[in-house]
């Protein structure tokens, strides 16, 4: 997902920011394409908005294993195998009490007219949708990452499950296409 939507960040984030992708680990997560797309460009965006004369931005992918007592730090399910998505920036950061309220609905440090306030409160939703989870690092003047926690599925554990819904008075439809992603 990182690899594919890199173009429109790199023209999102414009010149003056240089993109870094890091992108490991192969496990799969059961999420929204279309919402972590959504996800990571609200990540990238903000990021941007901290960096008006530039800097450097990072989006890095890994696969974790989690020990019971991280999960539970994290508010994680449970122990065990994750994929974690840092979007890190080296722009200006957040204090204590900015990152305290980052999450609420209408919150923005942004002027009138240059945001909603709903661009994180979007994305805390849609990572907690997909049984993942969000944290926040920031220092005033050194930048901030956001790392989200995704809980991995196996390929071979019915991620892909087939239901056999027919029986005698049912017809059958094969769908074959080429897109995987179909």
């Amino acid at each position: 997902v990182v690899r594919d939507i890199a173009p429109m960040i790199e023209r999102l984030v414009g010149e003056a920011v240089i993109l870094r992708l890091r992108t490991a680990g192969t496990r799969p997560v059961r999420a929204d394409r279309s919402q972590l797309d959504q996800v990571i460009l609200n990540l990238c965006v903000n990021a941007r908005d901290a960096m008006p004369r530039g800097g450097e931005l990072t989006i890095e992918t890994r696969d974790v294993d989690l020990d019971p007592i991280r999960a539970a730090v994290l508010g994680a399910a449970s122990g065990g195998p994750y994929v974690t998505l840092c979007v890190t920036d080296t722009g200006a950061g957040m204090d204590a009490a900015t990152r305290a309220r980052i999450f609420e609905p209408f919150f923005t440090t942004k002027p009138p007219g240059f945001g909603t306030g709903l661009g994180l409160s979007t994305t805390d939703d849609i990572v907690r949708a997909a049984g993942g989870t969000i944290e926040v690092a920031s220092q005033v003047g050194r930048g901030t990452t956001f790392t989200l926690t995704f809980p991995a599925i196996d390929e071979h554990s019915g991620a892909h499950e087939v239901l056999d819904l027919a029986d005698e008075d049912t017809p059958t439809v094969l769908v074959v296409d080429d897109e995987s992603e179909v």
